[in-house]
């Protein structure tokens, strides 16, 4: 009753008594959960707390629906911000030697020594390494000794994580798995739907849609997948209708609410997207993802102030997730801020190889991007350096540019990198590069207004005359949603449509797509397409 009323403090209370007399009780703790009533810490020294008895697998289950607490970040200072001045990689004095190989290549100067962390911060960062491993150890011995590694449950809670780890082709294989071995289970719905969009499997969506709407017409998540089909496809504005049914039909859906305000933003309703992403936070008031999407639509409408805000909070609620960095940067770098800009993007993708390999040792070198495949990533490392340039340090911007271009190749890239060869004076091989963001885009006019240019100023022997950069700045991306589930809970309704990251430049084109419901990062810009509803 009290949860229904939305008095979460006192649900909280009577969900606890009832697992306290039974910890059987699996219908309080998925409420606790699913809708992040507790923090991550709390969840796990409740569960700690609770007699199993000689249950302990079921301890361990509870363990492995859990969302991992952020971490404190080894290159922060004791506040774990990262606008901490004192910590902060120093840009403006990086040297970039053209004969250096790329493993050379410094970022910045090390930070400067670390004070004691205050015994409150010591205590915080033990309780989160050691809840940490409670989480990693539960699977493991679900797997090794209660073999339920084969339970469809288990397999939904691992598919989970490695969503939220953008592991989206495992969490695809482990969703495929799940409905395999138990086609009625719905614990991995959600998170196969998202693994769709994001793979943009078109067909595999479709005939999914259908078999859920066939099996479970009266069932929110059911339209939901039809409207993720129809956003895939680009039909945004039957996808609202979806998406608002489903909201409809279970009020307490926050992925089709997160969806429905994608959905609104990519036709530009600005009005009713916000009060979607506002009626999924109120929903779910301990989960990042509501405000990091309305942080992300304030940038869209140029609200940068407001924009920041949001953010910094979502930042604070998860500072484990790479996007809220990234769509920090865009935010400053649209504010002139380029160093501060610089840096949200490098933390991002210091961030993202930490979600492939927790125990890599950090780098502060430009070395970390060459690390990176996925092009999910790839419009923050094209962020990046846009900032270089911005900063006049051609040779780093290159670098980025021409690593984002070994990830996915696409005229707006390369004609960011034939400007910053230009302005580098590197005349001749921007001419070739000028010539191939037109070949790839032939209607490109700044490529083609920039490229007169360089040949005026390769005929002229001499060096060019400064182009002007505002004249590369034609239009900023628009911000791009994605279709991620980035964590709510490690269970199966934990994907919703994140967004796709917001590129400070994209000197041609406004990127539009849409659907991660996570690249912020750029990474899969997704739309969906399928029955009519």
């Amino acid at each position: 009753s009290y949860s229904e009323l939305d008095n979460n403090p006192r649900a909280v209370r009577w969900f606890k008594s009832a697992l306290k007399i039974d910890c059987r009780c699996v219908e309080a703790f998925e409420q606790i959960v699913e809708r992040h009533l507790m923090t991550q810490e709390e969840e796990a020294e409740f569960i700690m707390t609770l007699d199993f008895g000689e249950e302990t697998w079921l301890r361990d289950v509870y363990f492995s629906r859990l969302t991992p607490p952020p971490l404190p970040d080894p290159q922060d200072e004791n506040d774990g911000s990262i606008n901490n001045r004192n910590n902060q990689l120093n840009l403006s004095t990086t040297s970039f030697n053209t004969n250096d190989s790329p493993g050379s290549i410094q970022f910045g100067k090390p930070p400067l020594p670390k004070s004691p962390p205050s015994p409150n911060q010591t205590m915080h960062t033990s309780n989160t390494q050691a809840n940490n491993n409670l989480i990693s150890g539960a699977f493991h011995r679900l797997n090794t000794v209660h073999k339920m590694g084969s339970s469809p449950e288990i397999l939904a809670a691992q598919a989970a994580v490695a969503y939220r780890n953008h592991k989206i082709d495992e969490s695809a294989r482990l969703c495929a798995l799940v409905h395999r071995s138990d086609s009625l289970c719905t614990a991995a719905v959600c998170t196969r739907i998202s693994c769709l969009v994001d793979l943009k499997r078109v067909s595999e969506l479709f005939y999914f849609a259908h078999q859920l709407v066939d099996s479970r017409p009266r069932s929110a998540v059911s339209w939901f997948a039809v409207g993720a089909y129809y956003h895939l496809i680009g039909k945004n504005d039957v996808a609202q209708r979806h998406f608002g049914k489903a909201s409809r039909m279970n009020p307490r859906f926050v992925e089709a609410w997160v969806a429905f305000g994608n959905a609104f933003a990519a036709q530009d309703e600005s009005d009713q997207a916000m009060s979607a992403y506002r009626a999924a936070q109120r929903l779910f008031n301990g989960s990042h993802i509501p405000l990091l999407y309305i942080g992300m639509e304030y940038i869209r409408t140029n609200s940068r102030s407001l924009a920041r805000h949001f953010l910094l909070s979502a930042s604070n609620l998860n500072n484990q997730d790479p996007l809220a960095f990234n769509e920090l940067g865009v935010v400053s770098y649209r504010q002139g801020e380029y160093e501060e800009a610089a840096q949200y993007f490098f933390h991002a993708l210091r961030l993202c190889k930490r979600l492939k390999k927790p125990d890599a040792e950090e780098e502060d070198d430009l070395n970390l991007l060459l690390m990176i495949k996925d092009a999910y990533w790839e419009p923050t490392i094209n962020n990046l350096g846009q900032c270089f340039r911005k900063l006049q340090r051609f040779e780093d911007a290159i670098f980025c540019l021409e690593t984002a271009l070994s990830i996915t190749n696409n005229a707006g890239t390369r004609a960011a990198l034939a400007f910053s060869k230009h302005l580098s004076g590197n005349i001749d091989d921007a001419i070739a590069d000028y010539h191939t963001a037109l070949s790839l885009k032939p209607d490109d006019a700044f490529s083609a207004e920039m490229l007169n240019k360089a040949l005026e100023d390769s005929m002229n022997l001499g060096m060019p005359d400064d182009p002007n950069e505002d004249e590369f700045e034609v239009e900023d991306t628009n911000v791009v949603h994605s279709m991620n589930m980035n964590t709510l809970s490690s269970h199966g309704q934990d994907s919703v449509f994140s967004g796709n990251q917001s590129s400070v430049m994209d000197i041609n084109e406004s990127n539009d797509s849409f659907l991660d419901a996570s690249e912020g990062a750029s990474g899969s810009d997704d739309d969906v397409d399928m029955m009519s509803g």
